[in-house]
Formats: C-alpha cells, structure tokens, sequence
C-alpha cells in the first residue's frame, strides 16, 4: 500500500514540474515581453490565446483523459494500444479538419475576435499553434497512461526550452512583437 501511494506521489509531482514549466518560464519573460511588445500587442495576443483556448477544447475533445479511464479498463497490452491508436486516429480525423476549418476562415476570425482583418496574421499562428499543440498532447498523454513519469518531464523540459529559445529569438532576435 506505502508502495502505490509513494508511486503516485512520485509521478504526481514529476507531472505537476513537467506542466508547471512551461507557466514559470511565461512569468520570467514577462520582463523581455514587457520591453519588446506593445500594449496593442498584448491585448491582440490575449484575444487570439483566449480563441485558442476554446479551439483547443474543441479540437482535443478530452482525448487526453479519456484515454486514462479507457486504458485502464484494460490488463492486456494489445487492448491498451489499440485504445491509444484508436483515440489517436479520432484525433487525427476530427480534430485536424477542425483546426485547417479555422485556418481557412482565419480572416473572418480575426475580424470577429480583434475587430480588425489586420491580424489574420496572428490569428493563423495562434490556430496552428492550437493544432500542434493537439497533436502533441496524444504523446504526454500516453506517456502519463503508461505511467512513464520522467520521461514525459523531459519532453516537457525540452517543450519548455525550445518554447523559451524561439520566444527570444522571434520576439527580441527578429523584432516580430507579438507574431513572435
């Protein structure tokens, strides 16, 4: 019993870094996003996340949890894979049409949710980024079923870095703002 709930414990706190990462390294560049965007650019960006929030519930359908309450229904390793490929593909041909949907009326979407077709641009990005960010949540979620704990904090690591490097390079290398 000291077993499971020390395991648990374990990979609840891996998992909790792993998510928390990515938060802690947004907060330390606030001073760098503070210097290089602007007022408008931080207003623009928060109304296209708040669309890509609710583009992500669309497009990710809680595939993330339900495979944990399908996966474990089962004790045969071939009836677990076969939840994950199923609820990949279900992701692949629902969710990835919805996200090239959105793509494709961008513009429309940006009049409605900036005010202005000035921000298709971003709007584009913030959608593909939705869809990535879709897509890449099948992996995590599988190494969470498979309870492989450090594993998912590395990528979440190397997610948090890579996210960090190429902030700084497109906000502040390249002088993009906000497209950064």
């Amino acid at each position: 019993m000291f077993e499971k709930i020390k395991k648990l414990l374990t990979h609840s706190l891996i998992y909790g870094l792993g998510n928390s990462a990515n938060r802690i390294v947004g907060f330390l560049l606030l001073p760098l996003y503070s210097r290089y965007l602007s007022p408008e650019d931080y207003g623009v960006l928060a109304l296209v996340s708040m669309f890509g929030e609710v583009l992500f519930i669309l497009t990710s359908m809680g595939q993330g949890s339900a495979i944990f309450r399908t996966y474990f229904q089962h004790e045969d390793p071939q009836a677990r894979e076969t939840v994950i490929t199923t609820s990949l593909w279900l992701v692949l041909t629902l969710s990835f049409p919805i996200g090239l949907l959105a793509l494709a009326f961008s513009e429309p979407l940006s009049q409605l949710v900036t005010g202005s077709t000035d921000y298709t641009l971003w709007m584009m990005l913030g959608i593909g980024g939705v869809i990535f960010r879709t897509l890449q949540r099948m992996p995590m979620a599988v190494l969470r079923a498979r309870e492989e704990s450090r594993r998912y904090a590395v990528n979440s690591f190397l997610r948090t870095i890579i996210g960090l490097v190429l902030a700084i390079v497109f906000v502040v290398g390249l002088h993009f703002g906000g497209r950064g």
